[in-house]
């Protein structure tokens, strides 16, 4: 019997008739509509997001942040390829940790205070 993975490298149609996967969808289902009915400024967006896509805030950062750490360890992996492949792996281990640890950092230490600061400067009450 095929994996749902191998499945799809196959090009096989996915079959959407077990329960979990039904339940899965209509909640996505609820959750969309439920998004289209907010927008980004709403407190509880990003909660519904998260919902929908859980990890959604720091996977961004981290997108964006491991392309420079990628071609650092890269490029060590290319002038130390003298070095044991376990010296490699550990490297490697290091990095993407190091890649999570700066995603999440530039989450609250930068994201989160800017978005608020925003948000108070540009939709707060003025009154006059």
């Amino acid at each position: 019997m095929k994996t749902e993975f191998e499945k799809m490298r196959s090009q096989e149609l996915y079959d959407f008739s077990d329960e979990e996967i039904e339940k899965s969808l209509i909640h996505a289902k609820k959750t969309c509509a439920r998004l289209q009915t907010m927008t980004i400024f709403d407190d509880d967006y990003q909660e519904v997001l998260s919902d929908l896509i859980p990890g959604v805030p720091a996977s961004v950062r981290l997108y964006v942040t491991h392309y420079p750490l990628i071609y650092w360890q890269m490029s060590w992996a290319t002038t130390h390829k003298d070095q044991p492949a376990s010296t490699h792996v550990f490297v490697a281990v290091c990095i993407f940790f190091l890649a999570i640890g700066i995603a999440y950092a530039s989450l609250k230490l930068y994201d989160e205070p800017a978005r608020e600061w925003l948000k108070q400067k540009l939709f707060s009450k003025k009154v006059v």
